[in-house]
């Protein structure tokens, strides 16, 4: 990937900002989910049955 970035522009500063710029995106989305929430995982979790 970082060869594709280089190869394309010349320079490794295109390389270093998609990555620092995914890694910032990447940070913001896992920040942004609510992990208190259960998922239901194939209709296996029913009414009134414990979690």
């Amino acid at each position: 990937m970082v060869g594709l970035l280089v190869g394309a522009t010349g320079a490794y500063t295109a390389g270093l900002l998609y990555f620092a710029g995914a890694g910032v995106l990447f940070t913001l989305a896992s920040l942004a989910l609510d992990y208190s929430k259960r998922l239901p995982v194939g209709g296996l979790v029913r009414e009134g049955s414990p979690a």
